[in-house]
This record gives C-alpha cells, structure tokens and sequence, in this order.
C-alpha cells in the first residue's frame, strides 16, 4: 500500500501570508489581543477557517501569562540604534506591546542589561548589537524568543538579522573605484560588532580591482570621536584619495577633523559612511554611506518575536538583509594633486 506524506501543519506565518497582513496583526487577531481593527481581526479569522490554521495549544497556555512586553537592549549614542528603536515602537504598538528599553553603557554592560530586562518579564528581546554577549547569557535567556540585530553572537539558540557588511563594503569599494580612487583607506570598527565582515568587504573589495598594494587600514572603532582621533594618524602620512568607513559617526568625526586641517571634502578626499543614519542625511552633511534597511529590520525583529511566541517549536533563523549604496555630497572623482599637510 503506497503511504502519503502527512500534510504540514499550517503556521502563523502561513496564516499571515494568506491574510495579507504582518505576523503581529495575524497574532493578535487570533488571540484576541488588542491592535487590529475589526476589519483586519475578520480577515485573519476568515484565512485561518480557508487554510485550517488551529492555534498551537501550549502557546495559547503561555500567552495567558504574557505580558505583552518586548525589551530591546541598545547602546546610547548610535544613530542607527536610536532609529532601530523609534521603528521598533512604531511596529509594536498598534499590537498592544509596550516596549521597554535598557542602554548599554559602561556601568550598564550587555549582560546586566538583559538581565533587567528579562527580570522585567519581557516576553522576548531585541538585542541591536549591543557589544559582546557573553556566552554565558544562554542561561538567561533560555526559553525566550531573541532576536539579535548585528553579527551572529555566540549565545545559542538565537534569532540574527543582519546586513550583509561586506556586500555593503564591496559596493563602497567599486563606488570608488568608479569615480577614479585608488588609493583607497578604510577605518576599521576594531571590535565592534560585525566589524569583521565589513574588513573583509574591503579587503575583498580591493583585490578585486587589483589595489591591494593600495589597501591601507587604520583601526579606528565606532564612534564619532574614534573618527576624529583616527585621522591624526592620516594626516601624519601621505593622504589617500578616498576613505571608507565602519559606520556614519566615524565617517563624520573623520570628516570634521579633515576640514578642521584644510582639507576638503570630497575635493581632496572622498569619504564613505556606514548605516544611512539621520546626521548623514542633513543637508550640511550629505553623506555617501551604505544604507541599512531600518524599518525592514524593526519589522522583522518584531514578526520573529511574536511568530515564536505563538509557535515554541519555531527553529531560530538567520537573515541578510542586502545593503544599498546612497550616493551624496561626499564622494567625488579624485582631484589631480591632492592636497597634503
């Protein structure tokens, strides 16, 4: 007797996708949370009856207990952190989830920040990059669904949306090259996360257009006044025709101390950003970077929290979000004698 394969169980995800609305909306219509109008609640209803979607016994056991709260861990002083954050709230809150927030800060590190959070009693968590996550944070979050924003951090069982860094650097790289650069520099993020991967992008980058006799690194780190002190060091050498950077606050305190210097940006030098954050997009900046997604990001960092919420068996998954190239006011083709100091 010929045996037929059991048909898959219908998901949250399915139902979402079959409905036309986000996993969050599909959620909260099912349960009955508040957030969705009447129209959207009889719609998702409507497509669970259509596919056979059942809510999963023991989520709808734990959801009696949840607190309809999300944390999100993140550092102070990040552009892209802050902008993550006010996306992360717009997507929560016509659901009924209230976000709540814990910086990282030196005499707040990583680990006590999700410790605050977890005693809180989060339902799940949003980590964005947020420095190192000591392995030994798996005990902490054991059970709970987690999303972390950045590199893959070596927790365990953890949800990871990510942009792929060194596609993001590549393109920096070939953007460059397009206009004329060779000599192109890069400021490294040190150990910042996903730092790494945007090294390797330019490293890559450059011996794909035969510069890596060209390729020249200066450790910098992640924040605006790493960029400025950073560029102490180049001025004291012979001055590329171009810099790519770890991030935006990098790109502008590089910038900041090259005009200070006399030097002109971009006539004598070329500058590209990291993130596409809100300082790179003022008009007396105009800022050539490499774009994240940000509201694709909040969107799906919520839509994994809720979908493991409503499903515990829910495999962790790894997402690469491609980067894009917004070219502004700071990249130019190389002038013919540079200026030097």
């Amino acid at each position: 007797m010929e045996q037929t394969s059991r048909p898959r169980r219908p998901t949250l995800a399915d139902l979402a996708k079959h409905a036309q609305v986000s996993v969050g909306q599909a959620s909260a219509s099912i349960n009955g949370a508040p957030g969705p109008s009447e129209k959207t609640r009889k719609k998702v209803l409507k497509a669970a009856e259509e596919i056979g979607y059942r809510p999963n016994k023991l989520a709808s056991l734990l959801a009696r207990s949840a607190t309809q709260r999300v944390g999100v861990a993140f550092s102070l002083g990040r552009s892209f952190h802050t902008e993550l954050v006010e996306q992360i709230y717009e997507v929560a809150q016509p659901l009924g989830y209230e976000v709540v927030l814990s910086a990282v800060v030196p005499q707040n590190p990583v680990r006590r920040s999700i410790e605050s959070l977890v005693d809180a009693r989060c339902d799940g968590l949003i980590i964005i990059a947020a420095g190192t996550v000591e392995p030994d944070s798996s005990e902490v979050l054991r059970g709970m669904p987690v999303v972390h924003v950045g590199s893959s951090p070596s927790i365990g069982r953890v949800d990871v949306i990510r942009t792929a860094g060194d596609d993001g650097l590549q393109k920096a790289v070939e953007h460059l090259v397009q206009l004329g650069h060779n000599r192109i520099a890069y400021f490294d993020g040190g150990a910042a996360s996903g730092a790494q991967e945007r090294l390797k992008g330019y490293s890559e980058g450059m011996r794909q257009h035969r510069l890596a006799r060209h390729r020249r690194v200066i450790t910098a780190g992640q924040t605006y006044d790493a960029g400025y002190e950073a560029a102490s060091w180049l001025l004291r050498h012979r001055l590329p025709t171009a810099v790519a950077c770890y991030n935006d606050e990098v790109a502008l305190g590089l910038i900041d101390h090259l005009r200070t210097a006399g030097i002109s940006v971009p006539e004598d030098i070329s500058v590209v950003g990291f993130d596409n954050g809100h300082e790179s997009r003022m008009p007396s900046v105009r800022l050539t970077t490499i774009a994240q997604n940000i509201p694709q990001i909040a969107q799906l960092s919520f839509n994994r929290i809720v979908t493991e919420l409503a499903d515990p068996y829910e495999r962790p998954q790894e997402f690469v979000l491609p980067p894009q190239l917004v070219v502004r006011g700071t990249t130019t083709a190389p002038s013919q004698q540079p200026s030097l100091v």
